[in-house]
């Protein structure tokens, strides 16, 4: 479907691109770093580029799961709508965790190349699922500043949770990491980079994984890699 802001694709970008989800299963080949990046271009503005290999999430009775490859090290179930528990469980260890995007709008995902868009999920924002081997990504695409810069997901996991560094990391019973995720960044419009700021809060029976951006200085849209 193309909305009013055009069709998405995954080839050049006009947006402020955020990337605030982004998780490997641990244990496994480390993948090559991801990359969001938005590009002035003559494209709709809806228009996404990432990096990240070709995504492989397809139609389930869950959603949308991700194909069985080999040597894929972690599986993931996508949800029908925004707002839905996304499972992530990797392939060694005996892991789960579930993450929520608190207050998204429930509005249906789209397959768009093996990957799932959920339009305006939140205002002026839209936000797109990718899976690969041993890799999950989100992706939101701020189209203006009527866009939050904060966005907030409930944890839940089999085992215990915590934030080092900047990563949230999933522990095994014996107190090994087998999930993390990988630096939160944006990219804007004209193709700055900027990291995004990353808080646990513990205090609640489950953990809230809080993610906030400055967007001062970028122009919009905006592409976050949570």
């Amino acid at each position: 479907m193309v909305g009013d802001r055009g069709a998405l694709r995954f080839r050049s970008a006009a947006c402020v691109a955020l990337s605030l989800a982004s998780v490997i299963a641990c244990g496994s080949d480390p993948p090559a770093p991801a990359r969001a990046h938005a590009v002035r271009s003559t494209e709709p503005p809806t228009t996404v580029s990432t990096r990240v290999t070709a995504s492989t999430l397809t139609p389930d009775s869950a959603g949308f799961r991700s194909r069985a490859l080999r040597r894929a090290t972690l599986s993931v179930t996508s949800p029908e709508r925004a707002g839905g528990a996304v499972r992530l469980e990797p392939a060694i260890g005996g892991a789960q965790l579930d993450l929520v995007a608190e207050g998204a709008a429930p509005v249906a995902g789209e397959l768009t190349s093996g990957a799932v868009v959920y339009r305006d999920a939140f205002p002026d924002t839209d936000i797109v699922h990718a899976a690969h081997g041993s890799r999950f990504e989100e992706l939101r695409v701020l189209h203006s500043p009527k866009a939050s810069a904060e966005a907030r997901y409930r944890v839940k996991a089999s085992g215990a949770v915590r934030l080092i560094r900047g990563s949230v990391e999933v522990l095994d019973a014996s107190g090994r990491p087998v999930l993390r995720t990988l630096p939160a960044f944006a990219v804007d419009a004209g193709g700055k980079t900027r990291a995004v700021e990353v808080r646990l809060d513990t205090s609640a029976s489950e953990p809230v994984l809080i993610t906030k951006l400055d967007t001062q200085g970028l122009s919009y849209p905006i592409v976050v890699d949570p």
